[in-house]
C-alpha cells in the first residue's frame, strides 16, 4: 500500500513538472505570453492570455477648418448723433481741401489754350514739326517707331513682300514740341503711317516634346513661327487739332 502511495506521488510530482517545462518552451517559441498559474495541474493544459499591445493604423483627420461665420462677429451699432460730431472736423478738413482743390476754368485758360491748339496746327500745316515718332498696334503686340524703322511682327501676315501697307491703329503720335494721344486710337485723318514688307522668312526649328512617365507616352514635334520685315517709309500728320467733326470714324465703312 505505502509503494502505490509513493508511486501516485511520484506520477503526480511528474505531472505538475512536465506541463512547467513544456509552458517554457512554448513561451520561448510563441510570442504571446503564457501564464503557467492558469495551468491545469491535473490535467496539464494551459491557457493563453491575448497580447499585451496590439497595433491599429489611425489615420490622421485634420481638425476641420473654420468658416468665417463660426468666428466671432463684432456687433454692429447704429450709428448715432455721437458718431457724427466725432466724424463731423474730419468732414470740415475735406470740405476745406474740395475748396482749394475745386479749380473754375477761366476766360484766361480758355485763351492760352486757344493760342496752343493754333499753334500746333500752323505746324501740321506747314509740316515743321520736325521727326514724328509712334505707338502703333501689330497683331496685339505695341511698336514704338520712328521714320526708317525696322520691327519684326510674328504671325501669318497675308501682305506680300515688296507691298506697302498703312498702319491704321496709331495709339500715340508725338514730336519735339507736342503729343497727340488717342482714346484710345487716333483717326485715320490725323496720323498716316506707311511701311513696306521687305522681308518674309521663318525662324529656326523648335522642338515641342511631350512625355508622362510611367504610361509609354511620347510626343515630339517641330515647327517653325513665320516672321515679317516691315520698313516704316514715313509718319505724318495730316488732321488738325481740336476740331469737332459732326461725323467722326465712319470714312471707308461700308454699311
Amino acid at each position: 500500500m505505502a509503494g502505490t502511495l509513493r508511486n501516485i506521488g511520484s506520477i503526480a510530482k511528474l505531472a505538475t513538472i512536465l506541463p512547467m517545462s513544456i509552458t517554457n518552451a512554448a513561451s520561448a517559441t510563441n510570442p504571446f505570453r503564457v501564464f503557467p498559474s492558469l495551468m491545469a495541474p491535473s490535467v496539464g493544459l494551459w491557457s493563453l492570455q491575448q497580447p499585451c499591445a496590439t497595433m491599429r493604423t489611425v489615420r490622421y483627420k485634420p481638425p476641420p477648418k473654420k468658416k468665417w461665420t463660426d468666428l466671432p462677429q463684432p456687433e454692429l451699432k447704429p450709428i448715432g448723433p455721437e458718431d457724427f460730431n466725432r466724424w463731423k472736423p474730419f468732414l470740415n478738413e475735406q470740405k476745406e481741401f474740395d475748396s482749394k482743390t475745386n479749380y473754375e476754368v477761366t476766360a484766361r485758360d480758355v485763351q492760352i489754350s486757344d493760342e496752343i491748339f493754333r499753334q500746333i496746327n500752323r505746324q501740321i500745316e506747314t509740316k515743321t514739326y520736325g521727326r514724328v515718332f509712334a505707338v502703333v498696334r501689330i497683331f496685339g503686340k505695341q511698336f514704338k517707331i520712328t521714320t526708317d524703322d525696322i520691327i519684326v511682327v510674328q504671325g501669318d501676315f497675308p501682305p506680300s513682300v515688296g507691298q506697302v501697307i498703312r498702319l491704321e491703329k496709331v495709339l500715340l503720335a508725338g514730336t519735339a514740341d507736342f503729343t497727340l494721344v488717342g482714346r484710345p486710337l487716333l483717326g485715320k485723318d490725323m496720323v498716316a503711317i506707311e511701311a513696306t514688307v521687305i522681308e518674309k522668312t521663318l525662324s529656326q526649328v523648335v522642338t515641342h516634346f511631350k512625355m508622362k512617365r510611367r504610361k509609354q507616352y511620347k510626343r515630339i514635334h517641330f515647327y517653325r513661327n513665320p516672321y515679317a520685315f516691315l520698313r516704316v517709309n514715313d509718319i505724318q500728320l495730316v488732321g488738325r487739332v481740336n476740331e469737332v467733326k459732326d461725323f467722326e470714324g465712319l470714312e471707308d465703312r461700308i454699311f
